[in-house]
């Protein structure tokens, strides 16, 4: 029976199926706060008609559940359907569930002058889901004891300083991972450097006040992932090394990183515009922590997992981030109107029948990456495109 309601419920998050009001989950969102600010979420199943009861995750037998195999054929369909012969060309996914990477699917060209296509270990640049790895950063600070998640950034950073037209409050480190800081949204000109950023950001105003309604930041993220690197780390790091030591080597991600240049990464897809022709490389200088990155979906996956198992207390994270910082982690920041999509710690969340879906979407010119899992099913999704792509959807 368990190993029947795992085939159920995994069949029906793979499966994509179309979002619905659910009395349970909305029961379960009046009992935890009400609108609009979520402080902790918890989604069961209980009285799902898909899934009458939560799960517990098992080791999948071989051969696999009927139940499991159709979900992963219908995800190839809807996968197979998202590519396009001239504007993306390319495609890569992956599924991780119970810790380990179960589905990998590829699809079409990493560089169609080349004719070379898109294998299980092809890198892509993953935009905005670059922002998950700084957070993992100032999560993993915060359990050293460098910062406290509720502090103002400007106790570690002395000089980081912005304009408060709303009042007094200072923006702090949750503020920043949860898109609630009220910076603006791009790094002001010129920020070459941490200095030069700092100087620059010293003289511009918050658009809304700390810890308010989410708006988007690029230049909070930006703040976060180079400002723990450089300032509460220290000793040399930047955001491309600190990612590497803390996060890719630790997890084992092979074909993830921030260091481009000829042949590196080797077999970097080819990013493509809707015309079909090459982009140019985009580069984000200061701003990399925002959106800079590569990886496979595999590696992503990976990463998903690993954060999960890091709320449970095990994996290759645990030794670096608290239990209860990587809970937290999982959880929604603020519940929009809507009742079905919430903000995480970088999490754009919604609502799925009984789950809650928590994701991260990323996009940079030519290229569209997804990271996406359901904790009570320890399942993560990661899918990479070499063209624009509408990930959300």
């Amino acid at each position: 029976m368990r190993l029947l309601m795992l085939a159920l419920c995994v069949s029906a998050s793979l499966a994509a199926a179309p979002l619905h009001e659910s009395a349970e989950v909305e029961a379960a969102l009046a009992r935890v706060a009400s609108l609009p600010v979520v402080d902790v979420l918890a989604v069961r199943s209980k009285g799902d008609p898909v899934c009458p009861q939560l799960p517990q995750p098992v080791e999948l037998p071989s051969p696999r559940p009927g139940g499991v195999t159709a979900a992963l054929d219908a995800l190839q369909a809807v996968l197979d359907a998202s590519t396009d012969p001239v504007a993306i060309p390319g495609m890569s996914a992956a599924v991780a569930y119970h810790g380990a990477i179960i589905n990998v699917i590829t699809k079409g060209f990493a560089n169609v002058s080349s004719g070379s296509k898109v294998g299980a270990s092809t890198p892509f640049r993953i935009g905005s889901v670059t922002k998950v790895f700084s957070a993992v950063l100032v999560l993993q600070a915060a359990s050293a004891g460098l910062i406290q998640l509720d502090d103002p950034v400007a106790i570690a950073v002395p000089d980081f300083s912005v304009i408060n037209p709303f009042g007094t409050d200072k923006v702090t480190w949750r503020q920043l991972l949860a898109q609630r800081s009220g910076l603006q949204r791009e790094a002001p000109q010129p920020a070459n450097s941490t200095d030069e950023a700092l100087k620059e950001i010293a003289k511009t105003f918050l658009l809304r006040a700390p810890g308010g309604q989410p708006s988007y930041s690029n230049l909070g993220f930006a703040l976060a992932g180079n400002l723990i690197a450089e300032r509460v780390v220290g000793g040399g790091h930047t955001f491309t090394s600190l990612v590497r030591d803390w996060i890719v080597e630790p997890v084992a991600l092979r074909h993830t990183g921030n260091e481009y240049g000829p042949g590196v990464p080797e077999g970097l897809a080819v990013p493509y515009l809707a015309n079909g022709d090459p982009s140019p490389f985009y580069n984000l200088g200061w701003s990399d922590p925002a959106g800079s990155m590569y990886s496979s979906p595999s590696d992503l996956a990976s990463l998903a997992a690993a954060l999960m198992q890091a709320a449970r207390g095990e994996g290759p994270l645990a030794p670096s981030i608290r239990q209860d910082i990587a809970a937290a982690f999982m959880d929604p920041d603020y519940r929009n109107p809507d009742g079905l999509t919430l903000f995480g710690w970088p999490w754009e969340m919604r609502v799925a029948g009984s789950f809650l879906l928590r994701r991260k979407g990323g996009n940079i010119p030519g290229s569209t990456a997804l990271m996406s899992f359901v904790p009570e099913l320890e399942t993560a999704i990661a899918v990479t495109w070499n063209g624009g792509q509408d990930e959300f959807t």
